[in-house]
């Protein structure tokens, strides 16, 4: 149902006001009027009977048209007015439409006011669509202009060349450019070469298919790195739907995409660890093996004839556990063992080697401390970590230069670390000087984060320096780094000095010490047979009875058969099937005071101290020294008397 017009009539005499009603009614309009004469009143109705039309009268006793058009400007009301006068002044006609009126009527051409009031709501109705529209066009452009400039995504609007129209101010945060210094450049200026070919491809598809599929390319950053982008983009059409502009919109995926390649890494590196530590196991025993014949032939050459030889394969195990324990590191299954060791030892081994590897464009020159002096650490990991440190130099070298490395004692630490460091005590330095390429700050910030290298792709795994720093921290010291351009690297590794020597731990027993057995009954459990039979051999050799189990199923069934005669078990931890510790438990149930000697090539000290609460007496590192083997087993003999003494 349609609502009736309001007309609101300014006019002095009723009768000229009926005159105009009568009009309007006789065209058929709809409409309701009032009928002010008063400018109070005029104001008053515009807010009380809310009107849609005015037709007024130019002159009336206390105000004219002009004054009304005025106050409706003053109170803000923008309302079709009709002049409707006797006054036949086209001067009075033009003063009233400058001021706002749409129209203008004779009082005797009352025909036409139907006609002028259909038009002026008319018109007024299109303005307020108009103003609608356009309000609304500007909340658009509003919101799309505070996504753009509020978005951490790259927007650009680009024509069919490729030339940029307009790009988002997140590109000063993502590529480090001024928006307006790329405006009608290409946007293949800043793609990788070799990704060009590829974006022009997905684009000349997209005007075929009018779909732009996601596509990923690198994009410079003004400071000359490249950046991974994942983008998607919707072409502009015409009128005549021929595209005109596309619309791209892209996502800086560089972390990401780092982040994803350092977990296929870590995922690599974990399942190499894994194989490395299953390929130390086995090599340890044959290790194991070779240390225990060439114990034997020790003891059998009587005359001395073979101890070139016999020396010679020792040699050779001692090189092989060292490698044993490398991958054992790797695989993060290495057992940490601190011992004094003299830092200018290792630096001339390592150094002998690196004589015969390194390029000979590249000289070594060594400048060792005068007084050798020690310090408590893990003799491998240092190999390890100084290694590390000459392999990073020589990359550093590609045109030749000079690797320098010195020993020397500080009184204090002569940086400022962000680790605690005990300036007050002494320290051993060793550093490791190269004449290469050096590094930048920026560089130089992220060198210790795992996965961080600056060598090309393929050779490099960004773990050297990081294996460096958790060495160094692991010994209680710390590191300091020097570096500019083309002024080379220095690497200063600060060791605390011991400040007396410390009590020699456990020695092994000479083959004249070695204290024999008493036909005590030790039950041997190992699932490599040849090291089964060494180490039945050493033991009956010494005194002992030995029973034999290749497993731990078997090992649990003698116990249970022989438990009232077995002293000792000594039992290797990675058996097939029922596994040692496994093994173990249940022969508790069979003896709570079931006495027994793990062997194992790797054990934390979480496990080593939860083995001990559970009974295990005495932990053998594979491969072993027959010497280990007879002091472990006698130490356990002892703890079984003890026990058999209590009951």
């Amino acid at each position: 149902m349609m609502t009736p017009t309001r007309i609101l009539i300014l006019e002095d005499i009723a009768t000229d006001a009926e005159l105009a009603v009568r009009e309007l009614h006789k065209a058929g309009m709809d409409c309701t009027t009032v009928r002010v004469e008063k400018l109070d009143e005029f104001i008053d109705a515009l807010t009380s009977f809310h009107p849609d039309v005015i037709i007024a009268d130019y002159s009336l006793p206390t105000l004219n048209a002009l004054d009304a058009l005025r106050a409706m400007k003053r109170h803000h009301f923008a309302l079709p007015f009709i002049l409707c006068t006797g006054t036949q002044s086209e001067e009075v006609a033009v003063r009233c439409m400058k001021e706002g009126a749409v129209d203008y009527i004779l009082k005797t051409s009352l025909r036409r006011l139907p006609t002028a009031v259909d038009n002026a709501i008319a018109k007024r109705t299109a303005e307020k669509e108009t103003e609608a529209a356009r309000a609304a066009l500007q909340r658009s452009e509003e919101q799309h202009r505070l996504i753009a400039e509020h978005t951490h995504d790259l927007i650009g609007l680009y024509d069919r060349d490729l030339r940029i129209h307009f790009v988002s101010p997140s590109v000063r945060e993502l590529l480090g450019y001024d928006p307006k210094q790329l405006a009608g450049n290409s946007l293949l200026d800043y793609v990788h070469g070799k990704d060009r070919a590829k974006v022009k491809n997905i684009l000349q598809q997209s005007l075929i298919l009018k779909d732009v599929r996601p596509i990923e390319f690198k994009i410079k950053h003004q400071n000359g790195e490249w950046k991974k982008f994942e983008s998607a983009g919707s072409w502009i059409y015409n009128a005549e739907g021929v595209p005109e502009n596309l619309v791209i919109i892209s996502r800086d995926m560089t972390e990401r995409r780092n982040l994803e390649a350092q977990l296929r890494q870590a995922q690599k590196m974990e399942g190499l660890g894994t194989l490395a530590g299953g390929i130390a196991h086995d090599f340890n025993n044959l290790l194991g093996i070779i240390l225990g014949h060439s114990y034997l032939l020790r003891q059998l050459d009587t005359e001395g004839t073979l101890k070139r030889h016999i020396d010679a394969i020792g040699t050779t195990v001692e090189r092989g556990s060292n490698l044993v324990r490398q991958l054992l590191a790797f695989a993060r299954k290495s057992e940490t063992k601190f011992s004094p060791v003299n830092l200018n030892s290792v630096v001339e081994d390592l150094t002998r080697i690196l004589g015969e590897t390194f390029p000979t464009n590249i000289q070594i020159t060594t400048h060792l401390a005068a007084k050798p002096e020690k310090i408590v650490a893990d003799a491998n990991q240092l190999h390890q970590a100084l290694l590390n440190l000459c392999v990073n130099a020589r990359d550093a070298m590609s045109e030749g230069g000079t690797l320098t490395i010195r020993t020397r004692t500080v009184q204090r630490v002569p940086l400022e670390s962000k680790q605690h460091v005990e300036n007050t005590r002494p320290y051993l330095c060793l550093s490791v000087q190269d004449t290469g390429e050096g590094m930048n700050e920026t560089t130089k910030a992220r060198i210790f984060e795992p996965f961080f290298t600056t060598k090309e792709h393929g050779k490099g795994t960004g773990l050297g320096l990081s294996t460096v720093y958790g060495i160094i921290n692991n010994h209680g010291g710390t590191i300091e780094v020097e570096s500019e351009p083309n002024r080379g690297t220095t690497f200063s590794l600060y060791f605390p000095l011991i400040v007396s020597s410390p009590q020699a731990g456990a020695v092994a027993l000479d083959k004249d010490s070695l204290v024999r057995g008493n036909n005590e009954t030790i039950l041997v459990v190992e699932d490599e047979v040849m090291l089964l039979d060494l180490a039945s051999s050493i033991l009956q050799s010494h005194g002992y009875r030995v029973l034999r189990a290749e497993n731990g199923l078997d090992a649990v069934r003698m116990y249970q058969t022989y438990a009232g005669e077995v002293s000792v078990v000594l039992s290797d931890m990675g058996l097939p099937g029922l596994g040692g510790m496994q093994a173990f438990e249940q022969m508790k149930m069979v003896n709570p005071n079931v006495v027994a000697v793990f062997a194992t090539g790797y054990l934390d000290d979480v496990a080593k101290e939860s083995l001990a609460q559970a009974g295990v007496v005495g932990f053998l590192q594979k491969p072993y020294l027959p010497n280990e083997i007879l002091a472990a087993v006698h130490n356990a003999v002892q703890v079984a008397r003890t026990h058999t003494i209590n009951e």
